[in-house]
């Protein structure tokens, strides 16, 4: 009876200490990003509202490792601001999101060559997360899936040194 306890001792550490090492060996590993092609449930257009205006995005499927994408924001009869977005996958095989915000003549916000660059930072089949650092602030942007007709966009950002959270609620016309 001793002798089956030591050895049923003997591989519960033995079980556990091969459990601990893989582990430790997943733990090292990096987690797996999306490609462009894994974000396609974003393509289509979108329409919603905010701070009283219209909102809508649209997104073209992927073609050539790369999505092309619209926002406008439209308020009382006049343009708040346009966005050209671009997903792409970059060398490391996961996808960046570049971003140019314009007003209403077309006037870029950034500077001739600054696009905002969001790095994507976490993955699921209907969530993506990107990071950017602009002028030492960190930005992040939420894509979330709702269902086959819904779509959350949330920008994560400062405003007057305060933490700000913008909801961009979407539907498919």
């Amino acid at each position: 009876m001793k002798a089956r306890a030591l050895t049923l001792f003997a591989l519960f550490v033995l079980a556990l200490t091969s459990f601990a090492a893989q582990a430790a060996e997943t733990a090292k590993k990096p987690p797996t990003l999306a490609s462009v092609e894994d974000l396609a449930w974003i393509a289509g257009n979108w329409r919603g509202t905010f701070d009283g205006g219209l909102i809508e995005e649209s997104w073209l499927p992927p073609a050539a490792g790369k999505m092309l994408g619209m926002f406008r924001w439209t308020k009382d009869d006049r343009v708040i601001v346009y966005e050209l977005l671009e997903l792409a996958t970059t060398g490391v095989d996961h996808a960046v999101m570049r971003l140019r915000h314009f007003g209403p003549k077309l006037n870029a916000f950034e500077e001739k060559e600054g696009a905002l660059v969001f790095r994507l930072s976490a993955s699921t089949p209907t969530e993506a997360q990107f990071l950017c650092r602009d002028k030492g602030e960190s930005i992040r942007l939420v894509y979330k899936k709702v269902g086959d007709r819904g779509l959350i966009v949330t920008l994560h950002h400062t405003r007057e040194g305060k933490p700000v959270q913008d909801e961009f609620r979407y539907t498919r016309p």
